[in-house]
């Protein structure tokens, strides 16, 4: 039974962005090129291991931009947050002298194989938090980054034995949708403080 990962943690990932420097222009006919050679044969239904005994390795991070609501009597808090997942898709790799010295590509969330994750304490429908429309970068070397944004409303148990001095700890529960265990994918959190960049409430 795969255990849902309880978000404390964040980092910022950095994006490669494709230097045109010292290489010709990268044309749209690379692009094209580039894309329909990875696309060939490529079946997102079997995880971006190449030995698939092996689990996938994916790193989460969560950063808060805000909290919109705090209901202590519903028991449930809103906030806005970006989520952060990288992996490697072992098939997903090429040389950019091949193609104009492109070193990353956009492609579609549905074309390819992603982490769906759900919400497991949601108090709305539970459902996967990707979206058909998102897009994953990734690089000549396989690493994709995927960042997902959005409004999410969780369940929190409250404690008001010391109110008004109370401080109150919500567990956001994510896990794969898919039913994956431990043996097909593994989660691992990033390091660095989920709260850096949220303004402390001195209310």
């Amino acid at each position: 039974m795969m255990v849902p990962i309880c978000f404390a943690l964040a980092t910022t990932l950095t994006v490669l962005m494709t230097s045109n420097r010292g290489l010709h222009a990268q044309m749209i006919t690379d692009a094209e090129r580039l894309f329909s050679n990875l696309m060939l044969d490529y079946n997102k239904m079997f995880r971006p291991v190449l030995n698939q005994s092996k689990p996938v390795v994916v790193y989460t991070g969560l950063e808060l931009i805000s909290i919109q609501d705090f209901n202590e009597v519903a028991e449930k808090i809103s906030f806005t947050g970006i989520f952060s997942f990288a992996w490697y898709d072992e098939r997903l790799f090429w040389d950019p002298k091949d193609y104009g010295g492109i070193e990353s590509l956009n492609i579609d969330v549905n074309m390819i194989w992603t982490p769906q994750l759900m919400l497991a304490n949601s108090v709305k429908k539970i459902d996967r938090i990707s979206q058909d429309w998102h897009t994953v970068s990734v690089t000549d070397l396989g690493l994709c980054f995927y960042i997902i944004g959005n409004v999410f409303t969780t369940s929190c148990t409250v404690d008001v034995t010391f109110y008004p001095w109370d401080k109150q700890t919500c567990r956001f529960e994510f896990m794969p949708a898919n039913f994956y265990d431990s043996s097909k994918i593994n989660l691992f959190p990033y390091e660095g403080d989920a709260w850096t960049d949220y303004p402390e409430n001195g209310a």
